[in-house]
């Protein structure tokens, strides 16, 4: 453990994605990424005070504030549609 503790970012996500044994998160599992996501998010907001930075744009940037749209007409009718679809798509 301690080697992959000094691996790039890029080299972690590959290690982790070269082996997984488990699916499912154990409570410890939860409480450590709870932890770690706690600690994340304090180190967020310790930056925008430091730099006085109103949060909204700094969650926006970080992707912590994105709201995911549902589905609309129009990607439904692209979807569905035979003649629409390949025109969509192209």
């Amino acid at each position: 453990m301690a080697k992959i503790r000094t691996q790039s970012f890029y080299k972690l996500r590959s290690t982790v994605a070269k082996d997984p044994e488990y699916e499912r998160l154990s409570i410890a599992d939860k409480l450590k990424l709870d932890k770690a996501y706690r600690e994340y998010q304090i180190a967020v907001y310790l930056i925008a005070i430091e730099n006085k930075l109103q949060i909204k744009p700094v969650l926006e940037y970080l992707g912590n504030n994105t709201r995911i749209r549902g589905p609309t007409m129009y990607n439904n009718f692209c979807s569905y549609d035979p003649v629409a679809g390949p025109i969509h798509r192209d």
